[in-house]
């Protein structure tokens, strides 16, 4: 995980930073998780303008979401990370420096684990909570596809990784909503984001069931 004197900054900047934008949480001696506060809003969730002939038919209506302030991990969870609290799954380093071949439920296996070692709520993102921060939340410059880092200073928002989110996959509503929490129907499916070639768009999504994993497949922290 990077930390914030990753960017060359001095001592000074670094609590400045560290006390309004980031904070830097330890995990053990040679681990920490960096995580970025991502200032609350209301956007525009799905098929936007900027999308263009691209967006698919699961990505609409577009429709008004309201977030309140949240934390989100500036890189996804690595395989070091993993394996510091879960048995070490070799054929995870074949593939990424990144933890893959997970299933849904073993990421919140992890979770359980990772709060009751630091004290601190670590859950998933919502899909909401990770297209405004793909987005660059009250920062974004329109980008159809997150730079890395993005506005916020997300690191691999649309890159070969994509990231399980809490949701149930399935339609949206085309209704206004505050702090969604997604699909309320019965599926099998949790969503993913930002996994490329063809679904690395901010608003682009995918559904995996509960019962796969995939080389391709890791998850980001949220608080």
């Amino acid at each position: 995980m990077r930390s914030c004197a990753d960017y060359g900054l001095l001592s000074e900047e670094i609590e400045r930073i560290e006390t309004n934008q980031y904070l830097v949480i330890p995990v053990n001696d040679s681990i920490s998780i960096t995580m970025i506060k991502v200032e609350g809003g209301t956007f525009l969730m799905g098929a936007t303008e900027e999308q263009g002939d691209d967006a698919k038919d699961d990505e609409k209506p577009v429709h008004q979401v309201t977030l309140s302030d949240y934390y989100i991990a500036q890189e996804q969870v690595t395989v070091e990370l993993w394996d510091a609290l879960m048995t070490p799954k070799p054929e995870m380093r074949k593939y990424s420096s990144f933890a893959v071949m997970i299933y849904w439920d073993e990421c919140n296996t992890f979770i359980r684990k990772l709060n009751q070692l630091t004290g601190r709520k670590f859950r998933l993102l919502t899909e909401a909570e990770w297209e405004y921060a793909a987005r660059g939340g009250k920062k974004s410059k329109g980008h159809k596809i997150a730079p890395s880092p993005n506005e916020l200073g997300i690191y691999g928002m649309s890159n070969f990784i994509a990231d399980y989110c809490s949701d149930k996959y399935g339609k949206y509503s085309g209704t206004a909503q505050t702090n969604p929490q997604g699909y309320t129907g019965s599926s099998n499916q949790r969503v993913t984001r930002g996994d490329a070639p063809n679904r690395n768009r901010v608003s682009a999504r995918n559904g995996i069931s509960m019962n796969s994993s995939n080389s391709w497949t890791g998850f980001r922290l949220a608080m």
